[in-house]
C-alpha cells in the first residue's frame, strides 16, 4: 500500500510533539520533582509612633485619608446608617512642634454608604445624602475645615483642636480632641466627635425643624470619625 507524503509528514510532526511534551514534562524514574522556592517577603514593621516635632509642611494623602459617619434613626433600637465620604486635598503646617496651621476640602461628590440599619438601600441613601434634602451636592460639592487653634491637653499625643467647618455655604466652629503624632515621614491626625446637622441648615426629617414625626425622625447628631495622614514634602 502506497501511503502519501502528507500522511508522512503529519505522522513524524505529532510524534515528534509528543516526545517533546514528554520530554519536558516527565521526570525521570526516581527522581524527585524540584520544587520551586517560595519567595519571602519581609514585612517591614510600622515606623513607631512619636510626639510631633520639627518643623515643615505635610501635604494630605487623599488615599490613605478618609472620613467615616454614623447616623441614626432614635425611634429604633441599634438603627445605624454608616459610611465614608473622601478628602480630595489638605495641608498641615508644622513649627517647632507646633500645628500652626491646617486645613483640609471634603469632596461630598463621594458620599458612600457601607451599611443601612435595615440592612438594604445602601445606593437609595448615598444619593439621597447627595441631593437637596441633605448636602444638596449639586449646589455645595465640597467642604472645608480650616484650623484656628490647637492646644496640648492631658493624655499622650492629645491636643484640642479648634477650627471652622464649612458646609453647604455655612460656616461653624467646632471644637474636638484629637491624637495627633508623626509616624516615620507622615503626620497623623485621628479623631471622633459629634456634629449637629442642623447648624449647617440640613433639615430632612429633623427634630429641630419640623414636629410630629414619629418613627421617621433622624438624630440631628451624627458621628464623625477622622483619620487623617499628611506627608512631609520635600
Amino acid at each position: 500500500m502506497k501511503i502519501s507524503t502528507p500522511l508522512i509528514v503529519g505522522a513524524v510532526l505529532i510524534a515528534g510533539s509528543i516526545y517533546i511534551v514528554s520530554a519536558r514534562t516527565d521526570t525521570p524514574k526516581g527522581a524527585q520533582k524540584e520544587e520551586p522556592t517560595p519567595v519571602v517577603l519581609e514585612e517591614k514593621a510600622p515606623a513607631a509612633k512619636e510626639e510631633i516635632s520639627g518643623s515643615g509642611t505635610f501635604a494630605l494623602d487623599t488615599a490613605a485619608s478618609v472620613l467615616h459617619w454614623v447616623g441614626r434613626k432614635p425611634a429604633f433600637i441599634d438603627y445605624l446608617d454608616r459610611g465614608t465620604v473622601d478628602l480630595s486635598s489638605g495641608e498641615l503646617t508644622l513649627k517647632d512642634g507646633t500645628v500652626t496651621a491646617g486645613t483640609f476640602t471634603i469632596d461630598f461628590t463621594t458620599i458612600a454608604v457601607d451599611s443601612t440599619g435595615k440592612n438594604a438601600g445602601e445606593t437609595m441613601l448615598a444619593a439621597h445624602l447627595k441631593s437637596k434634602d441633605f448636602f444638596e451636592v449639586e449646589t455645595y460639592p465640597t467642604g472645608t475645615f480650616t484650623l484656628d487653634s490647637i492646644k496640648k491637653i492631658e493624655g499622650e499625643m492629645l491636643y484640642e483642636v479648634t477650627g471652622n467647618l464649612t458646609v453647604k455655604g455655612i460656616t461653624r466652629q467646632v471644637t474636638f480632641p484629637a491624637t495627633i503624632y508623626k509616624q516615620g515621614n507622615a503626620l497623623r491626625a485621628q479623631a471622633q466627635t459629634q456634629l449637629d446637622r442642623s447648624k449647617w441648615n440640613i433639615k430632612y426629617n429633623s427634630g429641630s425643624f419640623f414636629k410630629n414625626l414619629g418613627e421617621k425622625i433622624i438624630d440631628d447628631q451624627f458621628l464623625l470619625t477622622l483619620d487623617l495622614v499628611a506627608l512631609a514634602e520635600n
